[in-house]
């Protein structure tokens, strides 16, 4: 696991992966999977705090995976360097949101 943080911050993984792979399918995955396990909860009758909670703790890797993304951009330049930049801050955002 720490190999594969030291690379993405480092931003010797290649832009594609770390937006295509890490960022858009394996971290989105992981948002919907806390949406729906913190549905769950509330809909079990847990109290706000422990569905909100669940809820937002994919926060720090999504952070962690828009820099990554960010870092491999900046190295790899062009103009689809500059889109995945723009999409991964939009991701960040509806990661938040949903």
């Amino acid at each position: 696991m720490n190999s594969f943080l030291q690379t993405r911050m480092r931003g010797e993984t290649p832009l594609e992966t770390v937006f295509w792979r890490d960022m858009l399918a394996l971290g989105s995955a992981l948002n919907i999977a806390a949406t729906a396990a913190a549905l769950g909860l509330h809909a079990a009758g847990y109290p706000a705090w422990v569905g909100l909670t669940v809820n937002f703790l994919p926060l720090p890797w999504n952070l962690f995976l828009a820099t990554a993304v960010w870092i491999s951009a900046e190295r790899e330049g062009g103009p689809a360097a500059t889109t995945a930049m723009i999409v991964s801050a939009l991701w960040f955002v509806v990661m938040i949101v949903l």
